[in-house]
């Protein structure tokens, strides 16, 4: 059971949870979503990177062994 408190100068129940502005909620997590989306293609282009030095390595053995 949840307990309740009284604020004794207003008279107003003090649930304990702290108001959060709905904008200001969104606007971070918009941001939270840029910054993960920026990430998600950061990794997409230095995977293609490797993928493009793993190619251009076997290559190489590949002329080596010859």
């Amino acid at each position: 059971m949840k307990t309740a408190h009284t604020n004794k100068h207003t008279g107003e129940i003090d649930d304990g949870v702290p108001y959060v502005d709905p904008e200001v909620l969104m606007d971070q997590l918009k941001d939270k979503d840029d910054r993960i989306a920026a990430l998600e293609q950061k990794m997409t282009d230095q995977e293609a990177g490797c993928e493009a030095t793993r190619k251009q390595n076997e290559q190489m053995m590949e002329m080596m062994k010859r």
